[in-house]
């Protein structure tokens, strides 16, 4: 479903479109600093929020995600204090 879409880019970026992660709330961080091509793992929405990591500063995280606008893959940047950022995922 739409709910998915995050998840499903995320896994076909990666070359893992066979894998269930179910929702991107339940993808546990395996680190407390981004990795380019890991994961950004997001307390947005009632399901959580993923994006793959493009690129990384002292100041900000830039990531692709899907279904931020609805049904369309877009790049966002945002603050790395961000408060709603819960850890990346080193893949």
């Amino acid at each position: 479903g739409q709910k998915d879409l995050p998840l499903k880019e995320a896994r076909n970026i990666l070359g893992r479109e066979n894998e269930v992660w179910g929702d991107a709330r339940d993808i546990l961080p395996n680190s407390d600093v981004p990795v380019i091509g890991g994961l950004i793992l997001l307390n947005e929405g009632t399901l959580g929020h993923v994006g793959l990591i493009l690129n990384y500063s002292d100041d900000h995280i830039t990531f692709e995600e899907g279904n931020a606008i609805p049904c369309r893959k877009s790049v966002r940047s945002i603050p790395r204090d961000y408060p709603l950022i819960r850890g990346f995922k080193k893949i």
